[in-house]
């Protein structure tokens, strides 16, 4: 009888299949403006005259010395050979780096969520957390480009910006 039962559940683990995550990462070259203006924040915004800067490193870094509120915008091209792993799964993964100090976080123009609270009832995001974020399959424009926008509020000029990476997307990946 104890045998039947191992076999059993030795047949049940075997019949599922593991499920892992493969990364793909974001370069740290991002589109930068200082200030702020929720449009910036729409998919089909034109940023074509905004400054490339790093993602990982404080604004001040590149010459931004203001506090307050700026905003990163990267466009993000997702193949459609990730379309069955996602589709699978119903989601792929947006990883984002810590922020100074707070920050909403944008795909395609849709909210996603926030790190710390924006003005006026600011709270710092908690220090040395990255933050993750879901996208339906459905979301996704597939073999064009998807807009990643995080607004980003500082009120300190040395700290301000996406402050440390890495920044990269997942997708789920099937082992057998």
């Amino acid at each position: 009888m104890l045998v039947k039962k191992g076999l059993v559940i030795l047949f049940v683990l075997i019949s599922f299949k593991a499920v892992s995550q493969q990364r793909y990462y974001i370069t740290k070259s991002w589109l930068f403006m200082p200030g702020d203006s929720i449009v910036y924040a729409e998919a089909d915004y034109n940023d074509s005259h905004w400054t490339m800067i790093d993602a990982g490193s404080p604004w001040r870094v590149f010459g931004y010395q203001q506090v307050g509120y700026g905003w990163y915008r990267y466009h993000l091209k997702v193949p459609t050979k990730l379309k069955p792993a996602i589709r699978n799964m119903g989601f792929m993964k947006i990883h984002f780096g810590e922020v100074s100090e707070a920050a909403q976080f944008y795909f395609n123009g849709r909210g996603l969520g926030e790190s710390g609270t924006l003005p006026p009832r600011f709270i710092k995001a908690p220090q040395g957390k990255a933050v993750e974020y879901y996208i339906s399959e459905s979301e996704i424009r597939w073999d064009t480009i998807n807009i990643i926008a995080v607004r980003v509020y500082s009120s300190d000029s040395l700290k301000g910006g996406i402050a440390k990476g890495p920044l990269f997307y997942y997708v789920p990946r099937e082992l057998k």
